[in-house]
């Protein structure tokens, strides 16, 4: 009978540490990710537009870029983000009669959006979009202007140690800046549709940044 006793015992001792190991188990954090990330950055920008006026050919010079971003993860692989992208350089008319005029310009980008990483690896390509503004900032010649933008870009995050709270995030960025928009609309047979339409400028810009991670993400 005392040995029975023992068996149960032991048998309910098991148990009960089974389900404490089960339970932590469950509690037991997730791969480390940060709930806020913060990224500062520079790299080239590209002007992939020119636009034909009365006096010659207008366009933006290629420059250098900088700027930062704030993204906050609400999902394990899913981020909202706000860009703040910046160049100074030149817009650039080339005139019908060979001559070329320089005018100081700077030229900002506004965007909020989003980007999906593919896993959670200390290895991470992501890819995402923004909708916002871009500002054009010639104070001294035409003064400033704000027009509608977006954004479409990918890239990849490389986080190190064993908690990732810091890595490097290159990436690639396609912007496209709308000077004159209008709207239309149209119905046939299968129904009706509305559309966008309207000129503007594209830019593509390559960069390398810093990423800091700040608190803790918990799903």
């Amino acid at each position: 009978m005392h040995r029975s006793r023992s068996v149960l015992l032991a048998a309910l001792g098991l148990s009960l540490a089974v389900t404490s190991a089960s339970a932590q188990a469950r509690r037991a954090p997730r791969p480390s990710l940060s709930k806020i990330e913060l990224t500062g950055y520079g790299g080239y920008q590209f002007s992939l537009s020119s636009l034909s006026t009365f006096s010659g050919t207008l366009d933006i010079k290629d420059a250098v870029n900088y700027g930062g971003s704030i993204g906050i993860r609400l999902r394990p692989t899913k981020l909202i983000e706000l860009t703040v992208n910046q160049t100074s350089t030149d817009l650039r008319l080339r005139r019908f009669n060979g001559v070329t005029e320089l005018t100081p310009i700077r030229v900002t980008n506004f965007y909020l959006g989003g980007y999906n990483e593919v896993h959670n690896n200390n290895i991470r390509p992501f890819f995402g979009f923004g909708l916002g503004a871009t500002w054009f900032n010639a104070q001294e010649t035409f003064g400033d202007d704000w027009r509608f933008s977006f954004m479409l870009g990918g890239g990849v995050k490389v986080m190190f140690g064993e908690k990732q709270r810091v890595g490097l995030r290159l990436q690639g960025n396609l912007l496209m800046t709308f000077l004159s928009t209008s709207w239309g609309a149209s119905c046939g047979g299968g129904g009706c549709g509305l559309g966008l339409f309207g000129t503007g400028v594209a830019d593509l810009n390559f960069t390398a940044g810093l990423t800091v991670g700040l608190g803790d993400f918990w799903n």
